[in-house]
C-alpha cells in the first residue's frame, strides 16, 4: 500500500462567507496548493476549523492513491 499524498495550502474565509456553506449554497471549497495545484474539497471537512472570525491558516490535506480525502489538519 502506498503512503498518503500530502499537499499544503493557505486558506482565509471570513465567517460571513462561510455561512454560505452552512446554508448549503456552496458545498465545496476551492484552494490552490503551495505547488500550484487547484483542489476542490468538501466544505464539511473544514467545520472543525471554523472560528467566530471564520477560517484562517495553513492546512495539510492527505489523499489516498485514489485521490480520496483521508485527512485535513491545520499545519503548525
Amino acid at each position: 500500500m502506498n503512503s498518503p499524498r500530502e499537499l499544503r495550502f493557505q486558506l482565509h474565509i471570513a465567517s460571513e462567507e462561510f455561512t454560505r456553506y452552512y446554508r448549503g449554497e456552496a458545498k465545496e471549497v476551492i484552494v490552490r496548493t503551495e505547488i500550484g495545484l487547484t483542489l476542490s474539497l468538501p466544505a464539511s471537512a473544514f467545520q472543525p476549523f471554523v472560528l467566530h472570525s471564520g477560517i484562517s491558516g495553513r492546512f495539510i490535506v492527505q489523499f489516498d492513491e485514489n485521490n480520496k480525502l483521508i485527512r485535513l489538519q491545520r499545519a503548525d
